[in-house]
């Protein structure tokens, strides 16, 4: 088992080359988040908005990927809370198709 796909997030992260997500979703890409559909568009831009200045990632880790898949954890402090996010993401031609998360607040 390779951990190409995860390797990669943790590149973008590290090194914020946004420009690139262009790439990296599918042209049918929905991202179920709470009780909404968000397009791949939309999710791009809320990427390139939030991500490294008001979300933080922390401590990301690697929890399963194969060729069609790839779920991995981590981290984020937003609005003064911290969370441990739980992220799943369907492949569809190499590219990320269907994606999900679930963020439990971590109470001290």
């Amino acid at each position: 088992m390779t951990r190409n796909k995860f390797r990669y997030f943790k590149n973008l992260l590290k090194y914020g080359d946004w420009t690139i997500l262009d790439t990296f979703f599918h042209d049918d890409y929905l991202y179920l988040k709470d009780h909404t559909l968000i397009n791949r568009d939309d999710h791009i831009e809320f990427m390139k908005k939030e991500f490294g200045k008001k979300i933080n990632v922390i401590d990301p880790q690697f929890l399963y990927e194969d060729d069609h898949m790839m779920t991995y954890s981590y981290n984020i402090a937003a609005n003064g809370k911290n969370y441990k996010v739980i992220q799943v993401q369907m492949y569809k031609d190499e590219k990320i198709w269907r994606e999900m998360s679930n963020a439990v607040e971590i109470k001290n």
